[in-house]
């Protein structure tokens, strides 16, 4: 049933979409006049130049900071923006969100929005509302943007002194892409490139001036740009083209599946074959030193095997070409040569599977019994890639349960191929052409093969085979990264709504029960006497408690996420200082015995005496209260015991449970991040435990029970170095 004050809300409500800059103006003026406590906005990085340099939208922001009002600020910070946001921090509380788009703004009753932004120029269209529901909504969204954002501070010393912050992530818009190549070409020092020709094409045709002045800078710093490709007759025009710009190119006659760019900075990569110079659609980007490490470290070596382009041209115009290898025609003399290239492996084989049929065929000849045996005459390292498909799971099981000590990795079935190829010791080399894949016999299935012991031949295939695993190791990672992002988007949305929803009903019901209705003319809301109350004293304080436990389960989400995002960005601070643990046990132990009473569980202290440590006092007690709380959260009956032992060089401090125990498969990534051993929580406590006890130089580990009988539960061991000040 409808309340008087929905009735209220529904009649005075209004939503409209506004056309035209002299009527979004206006409305945005008189929104900022109506503000009185706050305005919470966010907004893209074209927008500081419009608050800036239109007055009414700046003056109304000054009278709103005049008023003692307060105004939170989130925008894409950047080097072009930079002097607006300087100005805009003077009178805001600003921070930072990378990629953030539109606007939208939210007072206390009054919510607009807009998704059309152009610098330095006033708004040209906005929606406005002060429904109730859409406030709440906006002010929601606003609240996770802001958690998300980092200091403005931090992003313009980012900015001033040339930090970048450590990123890996996939492009697939246009737009952004174009914006990441011409920054690499602006910015990059020592570029190296592996792409085929219809890269070459595709950098010709849309960022060509940018290239060449990229090419002569770094040619006159002395680290010219380097490009490895793959030269023909038909691309010897577009590689003289890149050559007459000062660009040193080099012919590999096998180049790796995925192109890349690596700099001084970091490295671009894509597995698209772009022919015919058209735009790439997804570039991987980062500047993770791991990565370019190693995608330089790949380049080097495919650049030493390689042969000079202009080399390579006399070499088409002449029709001369050198042969490397030997090209197997006979389907039983390219298994035997596979085979012999296979056994004679003393340190490494790494095989790259056509299909997960070619696997099983290679199975039925006797695959696994020469790897096994291999293995017991040298400890061999044995890699494959296998591409998915429906047998996949039952193929590869063949192998991991005969060859434990075997890696295999999975790509993606629908990138197709024709070739099984093995290298073995980096030394020799196979491509054998899988001509018939659907075929039962391994014999009917091949078809010409291509073996050699060439250095740039086998490097070629090794370097192709290396940097797919990494590459689909690396978006394993990205996949995982992308996962935990949306599973913590779910977590912490579950979180507030669970914990939003009582505050809301309650305080809702506690503000109903405080009015009463007047004259139904009027509309208007008149105050109870004290002695028309509806709710008894011990119903508030029972609605009061609720409030309360929920308040605190939201201050705790936040506490998490701010330590997380501290622990991500290496800035978690320590205080240490010189206390008795014990006491700090203590304390806890005495705060959560009406949790372990209600469930009627028995809390034991076991202590020698006293303890005292060097470190955080308040991180150090956060650490043992979320071991003991999730004791009690994982325990139904039974007891929990809590010990210290001083020994010599640590303090040890043990949480040992009745409950359960914990799941062997989430035990070895239990202090990852967002990993859960229930449906509650945010999967980040023993993240944020692990990291503050390593900072101190300390360890904590599980040991975990699981079992039908008794004793089973759960133990946690912290341990803490013995008082050093040093």
């Amino acid at each position: 049933m409808s309340t008087t004050r929905d009735l209220v809300e529904n009649l005075t409500s209004k939503t409209e979409i506004l056309y035209g800059s002299e009527n979004a103006l206006s409305r945005g003026i008189e929104f900022m006049k109506k503000v009185k406590i706050r305005m919470d906005i966010f907004f893209d990085h074209k927008a500081p130049s419009i608050v800036v340099d239109v007055r009414q939208y700046w003056d109304g922001y000054i009278d709103i900071k005049n008023r003692g009002g307060k105004i939170r600020l989130v925008t894409d910070i950047t080097a072009e923006n930079l002097s607006y946001c300087k100005e805009l921090m003077k009178i805001t509380e600003m921070r930072h969100l990378a990629g953030i788009k539109g606007g939208l703004a939210i007072s206390e009753s009054e919510y607009m929005s807009t998704t059309v932004l152009e610098e330095s120029h006033p708004l040209t269209e906005v929606i406005y509302s002060n429904a109730q529901a859409l406030v709440d909504q906006g002010r929601y969204y606003f609240e996770i943007i802001w958690n998300n954002a980092i200091d403005a501070k931090d992003r313009i010393r980012e900015i001033e002194q040339g930090i970048t912050p450590r990123v890996t992530k996939v492009l697939d818009n246009e737009e952004d892409i174009i914006r990441q190549i011409k920054y690499t070409l602006e910015n990059a020092r020592d570029n190296s490139i592996v792409a085929n020709p219809g890269v070459m094409r595709m950098i010709h045709k849309n960022f060509l001036q940018l290239f060449g002045q990229s090419a002569s800078r770094n040619k006159v710093m002395g680290r010219p740009t380097r490009w490895l490709t793959t030269i023909d007759r038909e691309s010897i025009d577009i590689v003289n083209a890149f050559l007459n710009m000062g660009v040193e190119v080099r012919h590999s006659r096998t180049l790796v599946p995925i192109q890349f760019s690596v700099n001084d900075r970091q490295i671009e990569a894509t597995v698209e074959k772009l022919d015919d110079g058209k735009m790439v659609q997804s570039l991987l980007v980062s500047n993770e030193s791991v990565y370019v490490n190693h995608f330089r470290s790949v380049f080097d070596e495919l650049w030493r095997d390689s042969v000079d382009a202009r080399e390579r041209i006399r070499e088409i115009e002449k029709g001369f070409e050198i042969a490397q290898a030997n090209i197997i025609q006979n389907p039983s003399e390219a298994m035997d040569c596979a085979w012999n290239i296979l056994q004679s492996a003393e340190k490494e084989i790494i095989i790259l599977f056509a299909s997960t049929n070619a696997l099983e065929r290679w199975i039925n000849r006797g695959l696994v019994g020469l790897l096994r045996e291999s293995l017991r005459r040298s400890a061999l390292s044995i890699r494959m890639i296998v591409p998915s498909g429906p047998n996949y799971e039952s193929a590869t099981a063949k192998i991991m349960s005969a060859i434990s000590s075997s890696e295999i990795t999975k790509i993606d079935g629908n990138q197709k191929h024709d070739m099984n190829i093995f290298v073995a010791d980096q030394k020799e080399c196979m491509v054998i052409q899988v001509k018939d894949d659907s075929a039962s016999s391994l014999a009917q299935a091949i078809g010409t093969s291509v073996s050699s012991k060439s250095s740039a031949f086998v490097s070629s295939y090794h370097s192709l085979i290396n940097s797919l695993w990494m590459e689909t190791k690396l978006y394993e990672k990205l996949r995982i990264h992308e996962e935990n992002q949306r599973d913590f988007i779910n977590i912490a949305a579950h979180e507030l709504r669970s914990s939003i929803q009582p505050i809301l009903g309650l305080a809702e019901l506690l503000y109903e029960n405080a009015y009463t209705e007047k004259l139904p003319a009027t509309g208007k809301l008149e105050l109870k006497k004290e002695n028309q109350t509806e709710v008894e004293d011990s119903s508030r304080q029972r609605m009061a408690e609720i409030i309360f436990r929920n308040a605190k389960r939201l201050q705790s989400l936040t506490d998490a996420i701010l330590d997380a995002a501290s622990i991500d960005s290496g800035s978690l601070k320590l205080n240490k200082e010189v206390f008795d643990i014990q006491e700090v046990v203590s304390t806890i132990l005495s705060e959560s015995s009406y949790a372990a009473e209600s469930k009627q569980i028995q809390l034991v202290f076991e202590s020698a005496g006293k303890a005292p440590v060097f470190a955080d006092k308040t991180r150090v007690a956060q650490v043992i209260r979320n071991l003991i709380d999730n004791a009690l959260k994982f325990t139904d009956s039974g007891k929990i015991d809590v010990s210290l032992q001083d020994k010599v060089d640590e303090t040890i401090i043990r949480v040992r449970d009745t409950g359960a125990g914990i799941d062997p498969e989430i035990l070895p990534k239990l202090f990852q991040k967002f990993v859960k051993g229930s449906a509650g929580g945010t999967g980040l406590g023993l993240f944020i435990s692990k990291k503050i006890i390593e900072a101190h130089g300390g360890r904590i580990w599980v040991e975990s029970k699981e079992s039908n009988h008794a004793p089973a539960g759960t133990t946690f061991l912290v341990s803490l170095p013995k008082i050093s000040k040093d």
